[in-house]
């Protein structure tokens, strides 16, 4: 296990990387963050999965990026809530697993969907419905490589992990 960087203001604990019990906040959440980059800087991605049960929705927003590339994405910020004890999401379009294999340990993530493929990336935030689409896919594994370190004074911590296993779809492995 990783090395926990203790600050003083609140103690971070293995449990933490498990799903919490949500506040009373209608906005309360817990998200996943994942970002990658190839070590050549020809691609780079991220998916976020928030989590909002007070509102009985979820977000999934997954994305590929490089120079001289189209935006590639999935931003869905009406998706199913997983399952209880999962952090998987499934809708028509897209399947999103997350799963961290042991506390502050590998995280492995897998995406399969219909993402919108789009020039300028401020259309992100606007409606893709009409927005040319392909199929984007992930099977990214992360392991961490030094140690957990908590925000001072907010329950929230990151990690560092490196990201290997990155296949976009449809693509060979960027170039080490």
């Amino acid at each position: 296990m990783a090395k926990i960087i203790q600050h003083g203001t609140w103690d971070l604990e293995p449990a933490d990387e498990d799903l919490h019990a949500p506040g009373p906040e209608q906005l309360w959440n817990e998200s996943y963050y994942f970002d990658f980059a190839a070590p050549d800087g020809s691609l780079a991605g991220y998916v976020r999965l928030g989590l909002y049960p007070n509102w009985n929705r979820a977000w999934y927003w997954a994305a590929l990026v490089g120079p001289g590339r189209p935006l590639i994405i999935i931003a869905d910020n009406d998706a199913p809530l997983p399952e209880p004890g999962s952090a998987d999401v499934r809708t028509r379009t897209y399947t999103g697993t997350q799963r961290i294999t042991e506390p502050f340990g590998p995280a492995l993530i897998t995406l399969d969907g219909t993402a919108a493929v789009v020039d300028d990336p401020t259309a992100a935030y606007g409606d893709l419905a009409s927005a040319e689409t392909t199929r984007l896919t992930f099977d990214l594994r992360w392991d961490t490589v030094s140690g957990v370190y908590p925000y001072k004074d907010l329950p929230r911590y990151r990690l560092v992990r490196s990201a290997r296993s990155f296949r976009p779809g449809g693509e060979a492995d960027p170039p080490a």
